[in-house]
């Protein structure tokens, strides 16, 4: 098997599967669009020739956090209305947590891409779609993004930080000033490089209501 090959074959073995739970295929990736969220599945491939180590990824994507970024940072190419990710694991992180059994699946055949497919089915309907339908609204996730446990784990705490951020502030919770502190003195030692998209967030955010953010989504 070729690389090409085993990324087709994947794709299209778990569509057959997650098609039930109301995915469709977009790209690369499977999605499950709702009216404000949407949830996504994809993979991660390592060529070693004769076996290809494959692990899954999955998370849930935001409308309203995509246009108040094309708000705040228009020469970034955001698109108006499109989704983009607010929180996402991998297969990695998740056996790390002792959350899944298995590192990586170690393909060299069609069986072994069904026996991944059907394990990750298990999987997403005991586990991953009620915890994504949890998380499925803006209060819900303020406190998740803003949680210790999201921060200390982070792939890119810069991004994390203002994803949490910016729910802090679409919700009528009053803990936005809170975590507007916390973040400043969290980033105090970053380079003024790095700093800078955080401060320009916070700016904009300061400088709109809850109720001017909800209106963005409605635009």
């Amino acid at each position: 098997m070729k690389l090409t090959e085993v990324k087709k074959i994947v794709l299209k073995e778990a569509l057959v599967e997650f098609k039930h739970m109301g995915y469709t295929k977009k790209k690369d990736y499977l999605i499950r669009n709702r009216e404000k969220f949407s949830y996504y599945v994809g993979f991660a491939f390592v060529d070693n020739d004769n076996s290809f180590p494959t692990n899954f990824h999955y998370g849930i994507s935001s409308k309203l956090l995509n246009n108040i970024l094309l708000e705040i940072f228009p020469e970034k190419g955001y698109k108006q209305d499109e989704y983009i990710g607010v929180y996402g694991i991998n297969q990695l992180l998740l056996y790390d947590k002792k959350k899944y059994p298995i590192l990586e699946y170690d393909i060299k055949s069609e069986m072994d891409i069904k026996i991944m497919v059907k394990e990750m089915v298990t999987y997403f309907n005991e586990f991953v779609l009620p915890f994504l339908e949890q998380l499925s609204s803006y209060d819900t996730l303020n406190n998740f993004l803003n949680s210790k446990g999201v921060i200390s784990e982070s792939m890119h705490l810069p991004t994390t930080l203002i994803n949490g951020i910016i729910f802090s502030r679409i919700t009528k919770d009053e803990g936005y000033d809170k975590v507007k502190t916390r973040y400043r003195d969290l980033i105090e030692s970053w380079s003024e490089w790095d700093k800078l998209d955080l401060i320009k967030v916070i700016e904009f955010l300061d400088n709109h209501s809850y109720e001017d953010l909800i209106l963005i989504d409605n635009q």
